[in-house]
């Protein structure tokens, strides 16, 4: 099971041109995942759910507003306590300046991204 997640974090898509926790913790936090606090921490996860719409280079906001779901989650399922993730809340995550153009054509990227394994599939039968 272990191997299985491992190999799926390392290539799901987390938006914005990245696969993998770690491209994505590089991108949007300039570090490693191994040095994400927990603000950092549950904006990448909540990535997972739309990572286009939640990348905090696309709309920081609608970004924090997700971590806090994922933070509120962690403490209902008993992974942190209350007090953890409310000291996340009060230092919210700042992702780093984009270094590259504009993104435009991001949205559609994602759309072919989602497609691309059925239509693969169809080509192969």
């Amino acid at each position: 099971k272990d191997d299985i997640l491992a190999a799926y974090l390392n290539r799901v898509y987390l938006g914005d041109g990245t696969y993998g926790v770690e491209a994505a913790s590089r991108r949007y936090f300039g570090k490693s995942a191994r040095q994400l606090t927990l603000a950092e921490s549950a904006i990448i996860a909540g990535l997972l759910k739309a990572p286009s719409r939640y990348a905090p280079t696309n709309d920081l906001g609608r970004s924090r507003k997700r971590a806090e779901q994922v933070l509120d989650n962690m403490v209902d399922a008993g992974f942190i306590a209350r007090d953890r993730a409310d000291a996340a809340r009060r230092k919210p995550a700042v992702p780093v300046k984009a270094v590259r153009g504009p993104r435009k054509a991001r949205y559609f990227v994602d759309w072919v991204h989602e497609l691309l394994p059925e239509w693969a599939s169809r080509t192969q039968d």
